[in-house]
């Protein structure tokens, strides 16, 4: 009889709160992964561009 219960609504609510930290994760390695592309068009553009406009 030592078992812990639980009600429909707490169970609901421990479930809501388990999705929105797994869509949290998802939206953060989402964002790390769009910040490091955006690092890798500003270097390539830092190292091509110079070379374009230099042949004028």
């Amino acid at each position: 009889m030592g078992e812990m219960t639980v009600g429909p609504i707490e169970a609901l609510y421990m479930d809501e709160i388990h999705e929105g930290n797994r869509l949290f994760i998802q939206r953060k390695t989402c964002i790390l992964l769009e910040m490091k592309r955006l690092v890798v068009y500003a270097i390539l553009s830092y190292l091509i561009i110079p070379y374009s406009f230099d042949e004028t």
